[in-house]
């Protein structure tokens, strides 16, 4: 069996501009690597404005963020470390 790595990929740029993400994936490849988060990642979610996971309750809450995933656009170039 071959050696799993954890292909780390960066989407978007949060400093130049409105969003980005990343996410850690195992796979053997960078082509399962991008093939099993295309599987595995869904079109679309949703974020709780009242408790959002970084350690603090919001003051006004709002009443929903909704993230849109295009996997169509997500590349191995994407890939910006391996471990």
């Amino acid at each position: 069996m071959p050696k799993k790595h954890l292909f780390h990929f960066s989407v978007g740029n949060s400093t130049s501009g409105p969003i980005g993400m990343c996410c850690s994936i195992s796979a053997a490849t960078r082509e399962a690597a991008l093939n099993r988060l295309k599987r595995l990642m869904p079109g679309e979610c949703e974020v709780s404005l009242t408790r959002i996971d970084c350690g603090r309750d919001a003051e006004e809450p709002g009443e929903y963020v909704r993230v849109y995933f295009n996997t169509r656009n997500i590349y191995t170039r994407d890939i910006d470390e391996i471990t």
